[in-house]
């Protein structure tokens, strides 16, 4: 796991300038690569590569980056994890590739692999998280790649006919003298999510690799020429015809723990200490089970609470695991007063305006793990492939109830009665009976309900800010959040579960994860995202992943092989504090109030100034509760009154 940049250049004048550019990007990826770091400068190529390293497999200088490939042709700067990296190795030795190793490396198997039988089958063989950057010496091109679900950044930007790459872009702006504007439609989106989708980023210049894809950047002609290749996508994933599926729910079952475990046995090779972070919830549970029953070794397992906050707090969940695993387990045990001390560090640590509120417990986690590993699994992205939201419970059994009536589209009119009429019917005291936060859950509930069509239902599905109309806050009026292109009538859920993987994960869970474990040094690894988790998970029937009003049925049944069905949390919690709380704390309220001020609100020009103050005075007052926007404001305020953007 490490940090890289690069950039790619025409003319040679402007080496000594890129070549300072460079090093200061590099500086500021340090963080990511604590161990060790180094440089490619090739002047004759105009191509200089740098990189960051986070020494995890072949601690020895045999894994130093940039690395040669033994034929001198590719040079590699990369950042991940290839978990498969041995059986390429294999593959490699089968086809009778004459190789001479240097080290044990990944980064070595997938240079020479690339080297061999080129990038685009290179990257269908491997399993892994990662991107990375090569440079071909004999085509005279740089590729860039980012891994299938986008769970390692990468970032791009064009400046003076110069390519510039780097993992992160926290930094960016102050480096190229203050270059880079504001991009409004991201602040804006931002205001909407709490993140910023890709491709696009907080600035108009710089872009996102897009997950699953690979750039080729050449010269031509004195002009950078860009090609964007896939070689991978996300495809919906379909109901299957439950008469068809004959198969005994035991034989899925099975499947499903064949092949977790073969997943997570290449998951846990490392060089380093390595644990698994535990909430106590399924998915969680189920990595640190197989991954205990897979070792000889007691594993690592930590967890992390928040004092007098039990919708928040997950230790006791989580020690009835670890006690039965008889992990070595180690719980943290956090105050508000933790919290306000760590979120202006937490905030440092993204690029771009992000307002995630769990990203302040995933980092203060990450930071007290470090004292003991350098390595951690986690249980990302078993919702996604399990239907562990909410939302998609919901959906699928609204649909089946609407399928008996022959309706087969919720923008139906009388379909948005039901849900309207409904909904009014509902209060947050109820809804607590069946979910955490019930407030939270009321008001989404209540917004949703005002939906439009199905493209507009999904945005307010994952909108984080559903306390009032987010067009009133931004000042430009014609800004529209863009609907996806891939919503259409007929079957909702598959593309509800299409859309979270091919946005709200890569841009908000896993950025989250990525920046608050590479702060402090750790690789966080998530199992579930492995491609052969998603393979198996797009072709179960839904009937297997929902049952008796609950997701995740498959991984409810496969956890029961080994930990008993009583101590297993049936309730799903968010690992999260409470932010209506924080926001009257009158430490935390002095500390923001150098962003959230009337005379500094006015400063931001990406908001109506005048509603935003009229909503903070309300909040504060005690009149109305708009949590969820007022964190998003401050968050962006601090971004911007630390990039010296607020005047």
């Amino acid at each position: 796991m490490c940090g890289i940049s690069g950039v790619f250049f025409n003319n040679i004048k402007d080496f000594k300038k890129n070549f300072n550019l460079l090093k200061k990007i590099n500086y500021n990826l340090n963080h990511r690569g604590p161990d060790d770091n180094g440089l490619y400068i090739n002047k004759k190529k105009k191509i200089i590569l740098a990189h960051n390293r986070l020494s995890i497999l072949d601690l020895s200088k045999n894994g130093h980056q940039p690395m040669i490939s033994s034929n001198n042709s590719k040079i590699l700067s990369y950042n991940g994890e290839i978990y498969n990296h041995i059986e390429i190795r294999e593959y490699l030795k089968r086809k009778n590739y004459k190789i001479n190793w240097k080290g044990s490396s990944d980064t070595e198997t997938l240079l020479e692999c690339i080297d061999k039988i080129g990038i685009n089958k290179t990257l269908n063989k491997i399993y892994g998280m990662f991107s990375f950057a090569i440079w071909d010496n004999k085509l005279n091109c740089l590729y860039l790649s980012r891994d299938r679900m986008g769970e390692k950044p990468l970032y791009y930007t064009i400046d003076d006919n110069s390519f510039f790459f780097t993992s992160e872009i926290g930094q960016l702006n102050k480096i190229f003298n203050n270059k880079f504007e504001i991009d409004e439609n991201s602040v804006h989106s931002f205001l909407n999510y709490n993140y910023i989708p890709g491709p696009n980023s907080v600035y108009k210049k710089v872009k996102k690799i897009i997950p699953g894809s690979y750039l080729k950047i050449s010269f031509l002609k004195n002009k950078i020429q860009k090609k964007q290749f896939f070689f991978w996508k996300i495809n919906p994933i379909k109901q299957t015809n439950i008469i068809s599926c004959n198969k005994k729910d035991k034989v899925y079952v099975d499947t499903f723990e064949k092949t977790i475990n073969n997943v997570i046995k290449d998951f846990l090779i490392s060089d380093v200490p390595l644990g698994v972070f535990l909430s106590g919830g399924l998915d969680s549970s189920l990595v640190a089970s197989v991954a205990n029953n897979l070792t000889t070794k007691k594993i690592n397992t930590f967890s992390l609470g928040v004092k007098d906050n039990e919708d928040y707090n997950e230790l006791k969940d989580s020690e009835k695991i670890a006690n039965y695993l008889k992990s070595n387990h180690v719980s943290f045990q956090i105050s508000e007063e933790d919290i306000i001390n760590n979120i202006e560090r937490v905030l440092d640590v993204y690029d771009e305006p992000f307002a995630d509120s769990s990203q302040v417990l995933t980092y203060i986690l990450c930071k007290k793990a470090k004292k003991f590993i350098k390595v951690a699994l986690t249980g990302d992205g078993g919702d996604e492939m399990f239907g562990g939201y909410n939302r998609y419970i919901y959906v699928y059994y609204f649909q089946k109830i609407l399928k008996l009536f022959n309706i087969k589209s919720l923008d139906n009119y009388f379909v948005k009665k039901i849900i309207q009429n409904t909904t009014r019917l509902l209060n947050p005291n109820f809804i607590s009976l069946f979910l955490s936060y019930g407030n939270d859950k009321y008001k989404k509930l209540q917004n949703i309900s005002q939906y439009s069509d199905e493209s507009n239902l999904y945005q307010l599905f994952i909108s984080n800010n559903n306390e009032l109309n987010i067009s009133n806050l931004i000042n430009n009026n014609s800004f529209k959040i863009n609907a996806p292109n891939y919503f259409n009538r007929n079957n909702f859920l598959p593309k509800l579960i299409y859309s979270d993987l091919k946005s709200y994960l890569p841009d908000d869970l896993l950025v989250k994860v990525d920046r608050s474990s590479m702060s402090c040094g750790i690789e966080s690894r998530s199992p579930l995202l492995d491609l052969r988790i998603y393979n198996y998970a797009k072709s179960l029937p839904y009937h297997l992943k929902f049952r008796n009003f609950k997701g995740k049925f498959i991984t409810r049944e496969l956890l029961k092989r080994y930990i008993p069905e009583n101590i297993i949390n049936s309730k799903k919690k968010g690992f999260s504090f409470s932010v209506s709380r924080i926001l009257k704390n009158k430490k935390f309220l002095n500390w923001a109030n150098k962003f959230i001020s009337p005379k500094m609100i006015i400063k931001n020009r990406y908001i109506n100034s005048e509603f935003a103050n009229g909503i903070i005075k309300d909040h504060l007052s005690g009149k109305k509760n708009y949590t969820n926007t007022i964190w998003a404001i401050i968050v962006l305020q601090n971004w911007l009154y630390k990039k010296n953007l607020l005047s």
